[in-house]
């Protein structure tokens, strides 16, 4: 579905000239994360106070998680916008059952209704199913509260009424667009194989495909290093229910975002840890919800171990410089000033955390912090000069134009590579079908094409015909990737009769 590249082919048209095309793009991203976190907070205040709504938001802002999606250009980045702004909407139109305030708005339906199309339109049924899970879980406790009679009245049921219109209308229009532009053929492969056939066993040709247990352990990582604080409020929840005590306000609907989206994903043959960003709002607040109040004896030794553990995560990275003189286990690093401040703001920030005048969420949100501070000051640059395909693709590129003749088709290029070769040279290939049109060409018997640009991954092979094929250009993408030119071996003769004619 096209919303999310209207959004960014509009910031692209607006401020492409002036901030240059890869800001333009970022941007997009960026400010879907930013309009994530602002949707979160609000969302918690409906359940919690307002510094500890804003306390949640920060937690997601420091998971692993949230930094790693939201620094690609990444459709999930929209999605995870549109449907913690759609859960906020249904959340505020029924006062929010269990919320520390209860007004109802019910015109709010509407908003909601659309914001679950803009999922929708972002990243197909995966948005509303999502967004679903919330509902159920703003429902239940509703019916318990106010019962069935408020729920059925006219007004409440017309406004229903009207948010599914409105959703199937908008959303349903323009599958109905694509199913009369596309074709049956198309519009099958979109609605039945990308949405079903992930479940049924049909679309393994999507790729990623995982067993099901895959997320237990992309989960951890992304709430990193929030992951204990999780891992305490998940505990709690169980409790309670064990305890049959009742729950605190917003915990069932963020325990069914969490739990339902978790099994759907993984019932799903084909995963990327990527996916899991659509939770992570959920997370945080559920570990604002439960993590009030002073932790057990057993859970604050636990929390303090960790909190140990993420502040020897930041030295060693201020200590990067002098472990990298006599390691060869880490790149050289050179020092500088900023791990001067670094070091400094380390150990502040120790000091303020050893204070145990603090809630521990606070001590873990300072560590946080400074574990990031160190990461993108001293090791993020050096992760980009190791795997930035930059250089390899305006290498290839420069080598391509050196050769007019040259009319190369792209043979096992993944999306990556396509859009780098776009992106950093300007250029785009056709296409290679099959392998007998790929046999052809390198035969020299194809009229169209007389080379193939090829990609290469570790332990994946791309079948290329046997025969001596004449490579122009070879050069590596970071470790797992071979990037290759080739032409059939007479293709200089073919492209000087064809400058003679």
């Amino acid at each position: 579905p096209p919303l999310f590249y209207i959004i960014a082919s509009a910031l692209l048209g607006l401020l492409g000239d002036f901030a240059g095309n890869t800001a333009a793009l970022r941007l997009t991203s960026a400010c879907f994360g930013l309009g994530t976190l602002a949707f979160t907070y609000l969302l918690g205040t409906m359940f919690i106070e307002r510094r500890r709504a804003l306390l949640a938001a920060a937690m997601l802002a420091t998971t692993f998680g949230f930094v790693h999606v939201t620094h690609w250009l990444l459709v999930d980045n929209a999605l995870m916008f549109f449907i913690v702004s759609s859960i906020w909407a249904l959340a505020s139109s029924y006062g929010a059952p269990q919320a520390r305030t209860a007004t109802e708005r019910p015109a709010l339906l509407l908003l909601a209704g659309l914001l679950a199309a803009c999922a929708f339109l972002v990243k197909g049924l995966v948005g509303p199913i999502i967004i679903a899970f919330a509902w159920i879980g703003l429902f239940i406790p509703l019916v318990k509260q106010r019962g069935w009679k408020t729920i059925l009245s006219g007004k409440s049921v017309f406004f229903h009424m009207a948010a599914s219109a409105l959703f199937l209308l908008a959303s349903g229009g323009w599958a109905l667009l694509f199913f009369m532009q596309g074709g049956p053929d198309l519009f099958r492969e979109w609605w039945w194989n990308n949405h079903f056939g992930r479940f049924s066993g049909e679309s393994t040709h999507l790729g990623h495909i995982s067993p099901w247990h895959y997320y237990f352990g992309v989960l951890p990582v992304y709430l990193l290093p929030w992951l204990m604080p999780f891992a305490c409020a998940l505990f709690l929840f169980f409790k309670k229910i064990w305890k049959r005590e009742s729950l605190p306000g917003g915990a069932l609907m963020l325990a069914l975002w969490i739990l339902g989206t978790f099994a759907v994903f993984s019932a799903s043959a084909t995963k990327r840890e990527i996916y899991l960003c659509v939770i992570l709002p959920a997370c945080a607040l559920f570990g604002a919800v439960f993590m009030q109040g002073k932790a057990t004896a057993a859970g604050g030794t636990l929390l303090r171990i960790w909190l140990v553990l993420l502040f020897a995560a930041a030295i060693f990275g201020t200590a990067a410089p002098v472990l990298s003189a006599w390691s060869n286990l880490i790149p050289a690093v050179p020092a500088g000033w900023i791990h001067v401040v670094a070091i400094a703001a380390t150990a502040s920030a120790l000091a303020a955390a050893l204070d145990s005048r603090r809630e521990f969420i606070h001590r873990f949100l300072i560590a946080a912090m400074i574990l990031y501070a160190v990461l993108l000051a001293i090791y993020c640059p050096l992760v980009d000069s190791h795997k930035s395909y930059g250089a390899a693709f305006k290498a290839a590129g420069r080598e391509v134009e050196l050769h007019p003749g040259l009319k190369a088709g792209a043979w096992a290029l993944d999306e990556t590579t396509t859009a780098g070769f776009y992106y950093y040279c300007g250029m785009t290939f056709p296409a290679i079908r099959d392998r007998a049109e790929l046999e052809s060409i390198l035969s020299g018997r194809n009229k169209a094409l007389n080379g193939a640009v090829t990609l290469q991954k570790k332990d994946d092979p791309i079948n290329l015909p046997a025969g001596e094929n004449q490579v122009i250009f070879e050069g590596r993408m970071g470790k797992r990737r071979l990037i290759r030119v080739l032409a059939a071996p007479d293709w200089q003769k073919e492209c000087g009769m064809k400058n003679t004619e």
